[in-house]
């Protein structure tokens, strides 16, 4: 159930490994975890490929510049939750 504020829609999808991804307006969320105390948003921008969820839940902008280029593996990368 979302919370006070939510607008969107909350849902789920089955992913094909046969578990189950939270979704918000049928786009998948993910937690980064680099991310240790609620308000920490370490995965902002992450690759130039994520972007935390407002609260208005708005399409995030763009980047002002080019991220770098990202590393072919990270240990913090995103994960589904």
């Amino acid at each position: 159930m979302a919370g006070t504020g939510v607008s969107g829609t909350l849902g789920s999808i089955e992913r094909p490994d046969g578990t189950y991804q939270v979704t918000y307006n049928d786009l998948p969320l993910y937690y980064f975890t680099g991310d240790k105390q609620s308000g920490d948003t370490n995965g902002q921008g992450v690759a130039g490929l994520w972007s935390v969820v407002t609260l208005t839940a708005a399409a995030p902008a763009a980047p002002a510049a080019a991220p770098p280029a990202a590393p072919a593996a990270t240990p913090e990368a995103p994960s589904s939750y």
